[in-house]
């Protein structure tokens, strides 16, 4: 499966690789002002116009949201959690895997993450204070936001027994804490909301047509101009009012404004005048809507192709055009769904297998749009009602995703991780355990360091394997737990340097040997050599960890003798530990 992977500019501004118009708030502004000025409004309309539009990023709200990884979640006092517990993550590409039984309190950090940055979830609204918690319910996420040299901290706490009391302020490094409020947020979050509850994904294919339109519209980023429509439409009733006062009569077509006798002419025609504007106005929006709506639509219907094709697996469905139409109460989700057979079938005739991989299918998308802030998806139980061939694509589908995303994944479903297994594709595994008293303990399954070093540890243990051949194939295996080790050190540290997301990831992806990802793991203001990078390691660590470094970066035909087999696998993994702490 091949989805386009555009570079990320700046948020707000087109997406060099693509080619396509930006979806964020100012380039709609931008793209308004450039219609409005070359239509054949006249000046007062497209006051009328502007006026209900608001202000927008380009009239003096110049805050956008900077890109941005997760880097840790800790939950105290909500759902099933009690006293504080905290999720670890990677801020970086990747996909990580959270999994547990049911009831463990998986789900317990995925709702408080969304709750955290958005103030809610669907559908969660009681039993969701803990009492266990020994304080006041809180949330804390540790965002990692380009530009900034720490970490940063959105904290939201619940004051009263409802749910929607609480509050959030965001804690950047060198400033004062301040409400998370900002002009910017609400809107991007609307846009390119990352979080994907897949109990609510049925909404797209199958449920009430209205919510499935608005949970595919809302990464189309027109939700202004959907609200300056319905403005409109009020100017146009308010004008009304006083023309049917003053005159008595129904109100006039457009081309009959023009009349001026009888008593009370002058508000009735100025009313008429008002409300002519109005429709104007509101046409031209209306116009402009369909058409943008149908242009940002294109790409993410594509990639929603293309999901599919992967996700489907067996299913003789696949998936064509897929259109919004109607407005108001009559908005829908159009999907083209040609099977083999003779006839297309509808949303109605699939499974529930099928229903759900259709439904990720169109969800994901919004995650892949060039300009989406959050370098981050949450999905939460994305494996329910899946058969084995699904669950099989989906593991391609978000193993191809998290090459350019972080990818946090909540299942209790064991299927997912056996997918990812003997398919070898790279996955963190985190599990979430309770103890008495609403405790929850999570802790590391899998990661690529971890995976590696148990790979050297079952061929170090190995009594049957001759010396020649563990001196050939155990320093390679070591050499890769390093080169994962480096390789997230690396990551962090040109991220805190202030370096964009996507060119610190080109930085590693041409660090394919070990001796480079110790230097950008290492260095600060210059890359290091073979030299330097060994006094470095003796310097902090001691020589044994240059000699383990020399040892390990050997050629693969070369034969270099380890010693005690397990000793060596032991100070592969702490010098592991070393470099991934620092």
């Amino acid at each position: 499966m091949t989805l386009s992977q555009p570079e990320s500019p700046a948020p707000g501004t087109p997406g060099p690789a693509s080619g396509r118009r930006s979806c964020g708030p100012a380039a709609l502004w931008q793209v308004v002002e450039e219609r409005l000025s070359a239509s054949a409004l006249d000046g007062e309309t497209q006051a009328l116009v502007r006026d209900c539009l608001g202000e927008g990023p380009a009239h003096g709200s110049p805050f956008q949201v900077p890109s941005l990884y997760l880097q840790s979640v800790t939950v105290r006092g909500f759902r099933g959690i009690g006293p504080a517990a905290g999720l670890p993550l990677a801020p970086g590409p990747g996909l990580t895997l959270v999994i547990g039984r049911e009831g463990a309190g998986k789900s317990s950090f995925a709702e408080g993450l969304e709750a955290a940055l958005t103030g809610g979830h669907a559908g969660r609204r009681q039993h969701w204070h803990n009492r266990d918690g020994g304080g006041a319910p809180q949330v804390a996420v540790e965002l990692l936001i380009e530009g900034d040299e720490a970490p940063s901290t959105l904290v939201r706490t619940w004051s009263g027994p409802e749910f929607h009391e609480s509050r959030a302020e965001l804690r950047r490094p060198g400033q004062e804490p301040q409400p998370f409020d900002l002009p910017g947020w609400e809107p991007a979050l609307t846009t390119y909301r990352p979080f994907l509850p897949c109990a609510g994904l049925r909404d797209l294919p199958e449920g009430r047509p209205g919510r499935g339109c608005d949970a595919v519209s809302g990464a189309l980023g027109l939700g202004e101009l959907t609200a300056a429509g319905k403005k409109l439409l009020e100017r146009a009733g308010e004008a009304s009012d006083p023309a049917r006062r003053c005159t008595g009569e129904p109100l006039s077509p457009p081309e009959e404004l023009t009349r001026s006798d009888g008593p009370g002419t002058a508000p009735a025609e100025a009313g008429r005048r008002q409300r002519a504007r109005a429709e104007a106005a509101r046409r031209w929006l209306l116009d402009l809507h369909a058409e943008l709506r149908t242009e940002r639509l294109r790409p993410i219907a594509e990639h929603a192709q293309t999901i599919w094709s992967t996700l489907r697996q067996q299913s003789s469905v696949s998936l064509g055009p897929v259109q919004l139409d109607g407005s108001a109460t009559r908005r829908r989700v159009v999907l083209d769904l040609p099977g083999d057979g003779p006839g297309s079938p509808t949303a109605a005739a699939l499974s529930r297998s099928e229903l759900h991989a259709l439904a990720m299918a169109l969800a994901l998308p919004r995650a892949l749009l060039p300009d989406n802030p959050f370098r981050f998806v949450v999905i939460d139980d994305p494996v329910r009602s899946r058969d084995p061939a699904k669950v099989d694509g989906l593991a391609r589908v978000l193993s191809v995703l998290a090459l350019d995303r972080q990818v946090v994944v909540f299942t209790h479903d064991s299927r997912l991780q056996q997918a990812l297994t003997y398919l070898r594709f790279p996955a963190t595994v985190l599990e979430v355990r309770r103890h008495t008293h609403s405790g929850v303990r999570v802790g590391e399954v899998h990661s690529p360091v971890t995976r590696a070093l148990e790979d050297a540890r079952a061929v170090a243990l190995d009594r049957q394997v001759p010396a020649e051949v563990m001196n050939r194939v155990l320093p390679g295996l070591c050499r890769t737990v390093l080169e994962a080790a480096f390789g997230e050190a690396a990551r962090r540290r040109l991220l805190r340097s202030g370096l964009e997301h996507a060119a610190a990831e080109r930085e590693l992806a041409q660090a394919k040997r070990l001796t480079p990802r110790a230097s950008l793991a290492l260095g600060r203001d210059r890359p290091l050599d073979r030299s330097e990078v060994l006094a470095l390691l003796t310097r902090e660590c001691g020589a044994w960890a240059a000699r383990l470094f020399v040892t390990c970066d050997k050629r693969a035909h070369e034969s270099v003798p380890v010693g005690d087999p397990k000793r060596f696998v032991d100070l592969t993994q702490r010098l592991a530990r070393e470099v991934r702490e620092r």
